[in-house]
């Protein structure tokens, strides 16, 4: 019964063993594909990065231009500006436009309201005394004009045409300042949606990097919890086979030596039974008890073949234990006997005052062989024994262990 139960858990072990090593097998696949996602990931969020850095400085330098390009402009329309102005101030005198009156700041108004000198007026800078700075920040002053030949002179058409020139190029640079802040709104708006654009994929992507970095911890943790199984498991599945091991040489050992024990048994009850008797005033003395020294070896030979061939072995009776017995006995070179039981046998060729030249040794011992063990022996196996045509036994003597069972 415990036999049974014993293998039923050990199936039911194995079944476990089994399907934690399925697990880990699962958890371990799992966790490689995670590691390559994370990987791309983290990949992925690298180069988004990268990618938003040189935008942003594509999209800085990009700005400074423009903000070099207006300001370059504005300086030129308002020197330009200045130039028509001062043309109309000979040519045109009703389109000229005077120079706005000085503002004086409340400590001067003051100083003027009660008869006092205003303070004098600082002389404009910028480019040519004009007070536009933008250029002059820019590029070095521009070189002296070129001599003239002679006294300037009133033309008016000339004069219209230079003037309609500046009005022209006014024009241009306005458009051209136009352009530029349309293409700036553009470049501007593009760069904030790409940025927008950029963030939101961040943000998805950190998300699923949290998300995937806290399945792998799960999986490492699932790993670890099935390989703990797995050992737990192992060990009690090894203690369990232990065990059945030690049921079944525990029985074997029943089997194998219930005949020796049943005899023992036997004989064990007979002495009982005898001194009972002999307890009771029965007479044993002349009652002839027939024993053997050694009741589990016996010996076999089998010099003869019946009509199919097959060797017919025949029960010998066994001498005195450790006494050579002469036997002087040809035998078939095709002869063979049979040793059953624990023992130690000599043969040789010899008579017993020489029995020890070139003697055959058969040892069988009583840890291996029992009264039901038998062992057969051919004579063409020992060369000692074994003639060119038949085999010869000129003596023989045995040994055993009387207890032996």
């Amino acid at each position: 019964m415990q036999l049974y139960s014993s293998d039923d858990k050990k199936k039911s072990l194995e079944l476990s063993v089994s399907d934690a090593e399925g697990a880990i097998a699962d958890a371990e696949e799992g966790l490689a594909t995670v590691r390559d996602e994370l990987a791309a990931l983290e990949a992925s969020i690298k180069d988004l990065d990268k990618s938003v850095a040189s935008a942003t400085e594509t999209r800085q330098e990009e700005h400074t231009e423009f903000t070099k390009l207006m300001a370059s402009d504005s300086a030129a329309k308002e020197l330009l500006g200045l130039a028509k102005n001062r043309l109309n101030k000979f040519y045109n005198r009703a389109l000229y436009k005077e120079a706005p009156n000085r503002q004086l700041s409340s400590e001067d108004q003051i100083v003027v309201n009660l008869g006092g000198t205003a303070p004098p007026t600082a002389p404009p800078g910028g480019i040519a005394g004009t007070g536009v700075t933008a250029m002059s920040q820019l590029s070095a002053a521009p070189p002296p004009p070129p001599e003239t030949f002679k006294a300037y002179s009133k033309k008016g058409e000339e004069s219209t045409g230079v003037i309609a020139m500046i009005d022209l190029l006014i024009k241009d640079l306005a458009k051209e300042m136009t352009e530029a802040k349309t293409q700036e709104d553009d470049a501007q708006s593009d760069y904030q949606k790409a940025m927008g654009d950029a963030a939101a994929k961040r943000a998805q992507d950190s998300q699923t990097l949290a998300d995937k970095t806290g399945v792998k911890a799960d999986l490492e943790a699932r790993i670890q919890s099935h390989t703990e199984t797995k050992r737990s498991t192992a060990k009690e599945l090894m203690a369990t086979e232990e065990y059945i091991s030690s049921l079944h040489a525990e029985c074997d050992w029943l089997v194998k030596y219930y005949d020796v024990r049943k005899e023992a048994r036997a004989a064990e009850v007979a002495s009982l039974n005898n001194a009972k008797a002999v307890l009771s005033g029965a007479d044993y003395s002349l009652v002839q008890v027939s024993s053997s020294t050694c009741p589990s070896t016996s010996i076999e030979c089998g010099m003869q073949k019946d009509a199919a061939g097959d060797t017919v072995f025949i029960k010998r009776d066994l001498p005195t234990p450790d006494e050579c017995v002469n036997v002087a006995s040809e035998l078939p070179a095709d002869g063979k006997f049979k040793i059953c039981g624990p023992g130690t046998f000599s043969f040789s060729r010899m008579s017993c005052d020489r029995h020890d030249y070139k003697a055959v040794k058969i040892e069988q011992p009583a840890d291996q062989f029992t009264a039901s063990d038998c062992k057969e022996y051919a004579l063409a196996d020992f060369y000692q024994l074994h003639g060119a045509e038949h085999g010869y036994i000129g003596s023989a003597m045995y040994s055993c262990t009387a207890t032996a069972r």
